[in-house]
């Protein structure tokens, strides 16, 4: 087992990770600064592995005896929103939650994949599987691989705004078109090298969970 995880499931034995942030976590677990998504992919692996357990009613994460989880159910943590227009909301490092999932749905390697929830209706002509991006969904996020190519869905943070679009980038000039699709009318966002702009690629869309429609009889 990794160090860290090592630690991390010691960390669990005193204190409920789930009122943490990935930052605290890391750094109480380590006594360093960690970089967050360093610990969720190792949070991730132990519960995917049975070591910790989540129990969403009780708000809590919990360690328990490996080999738990062997369902076929995972957890990925839900990390924040993301909005589908303008890059307007914070990039959240605090974990919400947990979302039970078949692990059919995002392959035979779970870590690195987390989810996020749409806010709006700018990527609601998305075809993602088939399935467009439609406020309150859940949109799952491949956190591994940060290279997208011109035409992929993306996670990406601007100047610490997290935002969910189409990604496509001019080979020449190395400018970056983060464009919505949708019945609205929203502007593209621009993003030139030259710009100096904090942004970067936080994933890949995998998948879209659409929010239960529920009709009470």
């Amino acid at each position: 087992m990794h160090a860290i995880q090592q630690a991390i499931l010691d960390l669990a034995e005193k204190k409920n990770l789930a009122k943490m942030s990935l930052r605290d976590i890391g750094k109480a677990a380590t006594g360093q600064e960690q970089y967050p998504q360093k610990i969720k992919y190792h949070i991730d692996r132990l519960i995917n592995a049975g070591y910790l357990r989540i129990d969403e009613r009780r708000e809590l994460i919990e360690r328990v005896s490996a080999g738990t989880n062997r369902s076929g159910i995972i957890s990925l943590a839900i990390v924040g929103a993301a909005n589908c227009g303008p890059a307007t909301t914070f990039a959240e490092e605090r974990v919400e939650g947990y979302l039970q999932l078949s692990k059919s749905i995002v392959g035979k390697d779970p870590s690195g994949y987390f989810t996020v929830r749409a806010i709006g209706n700018s990527m609601n002509k998305a075809k993602i599987g088939g399935l467009s991006i439609e406020d309150g969904d859940f949109v799952i996020i491949n956190g591994n691989d940060l290279t997208p190519r011109n035409g992929d869905y993306v996670l990406s943070v601007i100047d610490g705004l997290a935002n969910v679009k189409r990604f496509f980038k001019d080979v020449k000039s190395g400018q970056i078109s983060l464009l919505s699709e949708s019945s609205e009318d929203t502007m593209p966002i621009f993003i030139h090298p030259d710009d100096h702009l904090p942004y970067f690629i936080a994933g890949k869309v995998k998948y879209v969970l659409k929010k239960p429609k529920i009709k009470w009889i």
